[in-house]
């Protein structure tokens, strides 16, 4: 935990925010997340479920619609901005890349994915 505080520390470019606040947040967010989505028209819309909440998203392609997946998540669970941008930019609910371009070859029936919470996610932030 120490070693990660550290990372945390040294990584934050911003003077403005708290690495103890950051791994609060980051430690706020569930550990996994099942993600439900479908491809209807030229968008993709699903489902982001964690522990007992469900919540709606959508996005243009598969990419766009995992970075609105980790928006409705931090959103969700209430992290503020600029903290949710640090942690938005390392992906913490993004599937591997191998996943991904499975992800974008298939088309038209509904996909279930189950996403753990990449815990590398603050040392890369």
């Amino acid at each position: 935990m120490k070693k990660l505080l550290q990372k945390i520390i040294s990584s934050i470019k911003k003077d403005s925010l708290s690495p103890e606040a950051m791994l609060a947040y980051y430690n706020r967010l569930p550990d996994k997340i099942t993600v439900n989505w479908e491809k209807r028209g030229n968008f993709i819309v699903g489902t982001v479920e964690d522990n007992k909440d469900k919540y709606y998203t959508q996005g243009k392609n598969v990419d766009d619609f995992f970075e609105m997946v980790n928006d409705a998540v931090y959103t969700f669970h209430e992290i503020p901005e600029e903290y949710k941008e640090e942690i938005m930019k390392s992906k913490a609910y993004y599937p591997k890349q191998e996943q991904l371009k499975k992800l974008e070859k298939i088309s038209g029936k509904a996909k279930k994915l189950y996403i753990k919470k990449d815990k590398q996610v603050l040392a890369n932030a």
